[in-house]
């Protein structure tokens, strides 16, 4: 996960968002886990482990459709 401090007017905000995944039972047999992997001043970016990811059959064209698209 990314964390942006976004800055809106007066107000600055966090941003999140999912950067990538990384699968495998090895990870999702620990529990879930934060661990901070990269700090700067506006951004953060964050390890998420032992957390499921579960797909679902019937929506698999749509996740065909935002892998292969230029902004997925």
């Amino acid at each position: 996960m990314q964390r942006l401090q976004v800055q809106r007017g007066a107000w600055s905000v966090p941003s999140w968002s999912a950067v990538s995944v990384v699968a495998g039972d090895h990870l999702a047999s620990r529990g879930a886990e934060c661990t901070p992997i990269h700090e700067a001043e506006q951004e953060s970016k964050f390890l998420w482990s032992g957390l499921p990811l579960e797909l679902h059959r019937d929506e698999a064209e749509a996740y065909w459709y935002n892998l292969t698209s230029e902004s997925p």
